[in-house]
């Protein structure tokens, strides 16, 4: 399974060690396709994607979650990779 179909599965904190391996692996494979590749930038995007979060829940009709998630830190961190 990819780093973007697990993301969906990511219970415990087990499962997001290994959703972050995937991620590393990805990076490592794909780097040319992430937006935001270098760590400055990324972490740039980290702190945006975590500001908007809950206007993405809001925009999918979701509401956001009171409690973070181990999924819910896992799809910051994919959505850093990316985020524009």
């Amino acid at each position: 399974m990819d780093v973007y179909n697990f993301v969906n599965n990511i219970k415990t904190r087990e499962d997001l060690i290994h959703f972050i391996s995937l991620l590393r692996k990805d990076y490592e494979e794909s780097s040319l396709e992430w937006e935001n590749a270098d760590l400055s930038t990324y972490l740039e995007a980290l702190e945006a994607s975590t500001a908007d979060i809950s206007g993405t829940y809001k925009n999918q009709g979701i509401s956001f979650p009171e409690q973070p998630s181990w999924q819910l830190i896992a799809k910051l961190l994919i959505m850093a990779a990316y985020y524009e």
